[in-house]
Formats: structure tokens, sequence, C-alpha cells
């Protein structure tokens, strides 16, 4: 690891706020996707594996936006970095959620995907996966902020020490 990013490695802190944020994404699609939403046990069935496909694909996402974070830092060149983050994970978050889909689909129906998944939800995915990437986005220069704040307030107080030091204590005599 060169010198760079060991001064810039980021620790998102961001888990808590996902394990709350994905159950709330569901609902909020299942308002958009859905007209007509009973309150039953299917329902409750298929929000827990969806919340969990989220989990799935967040988890991937994730862990794309760690690897990305060791072996291709932010800088010298942040809008590559991020367009290639964006692109991986919005590709490992399909695949995740796609595969898994159709998996389940083939163990609990005869009927295949209903076209509707692969025209219109799809594209309520990728809203979210770059919403996702944008929140990991703005963790990771807000970090840096932080770190950088907390450096200068670090400096200012060694440069405080340094001049009481520097001039010493004024004496008077008489």
């Amino acid at each position: 690891m060169n010198t760079y990013q060991e001064k810039t490695s980021v620790s998102y802190h961001e888990i808590r706020f996902f394990l709350v944020f994905i159950p709330l994404v569901n609902a909020l699609n299942y308002y958009l996707t859905y007209s007509d939403i009973r309150f039953n046990s299917y329902t409750a069935i298929t929000f827990v594996i969806d919340t969990l496909q989220g989990f799935a694909a967040w988890g991937a996402m994730r862990m794309i936006i760690l690897q990305l974070d060791k072996r291709f830092p932010f800088q010298p060149n942040p809008i590559k970095r991020i367009i290639i983050q964006v692109i991986l994970t919005s590709l490992a978050g399909l695949v995740v959620i796609i595969v898994s889909t159709e998996i389940l689909n083939a163990i609990v129906r005869d009927k295949p995907v209903p076209g509707s998944f692969y025209l219109f939800d799809i594209f309520i995915f990728l809203i979210w996966f770059f919403v996702i990437n944008g929140i990991y986005v703005g963790l990771h220069y807000y970090s840096l902020w932080k770190t950088a704040e907390k450096s200068r307030h670090e400096d200012r107080i060694s440069n405080e020490q340094k001049k009481i030091r520097q001039e010493g204590l004024l004496v008077r005599h008489g």
C-alpha cells in the first residue's frame, strides 16, 4: 500500500445504515411497483425474500467497493474510479438480483419470470444501485474531510505547543 492510500484509507461505518435502508427501499419499491398491495402471508414472504435479495446485492456491491478502495483508489483520477465503481457494482447487483430471482422463480412457479421484471423492475434496481454508489462516494469524501479536519486541529495544537516552548514563559523581576 502506498503512502497516499495509507493516509486516505476509509472506514465507512455504514452497515447499520444499510440494515435499515434496504428494507425501507424495498417497501418503497413495493409501493412503486404494485398498484394493489394486499397485506397477507404471500406479501410478507415475498417482502422478506426481496429484502434478502437486496441485502445480497448490497453485499456484492460493498465487497467490490472495498476491493476498489484497496486496488484502485479515488486519487489520482476520481471520475474514472467512480465510473468503474458504478459499472462494476451495478453489474454485480443485477447479477445477484436476476440469478436469485430466476432460481427462486424456477423453484416456486412453473411459469417464467414475468417480462415486466426485465422491462421495469431492473431499471428501478439500477436507480437504487446508483443511489447506493452515491452514498458510498459521499461517505468516502466525508471521511477524508473529517480526517483532514482532525489533522488540521492536531497541527494547530502542536504549533501552539511549539510556540509556547519556543517563547518560554515571561517572568517579571522586580
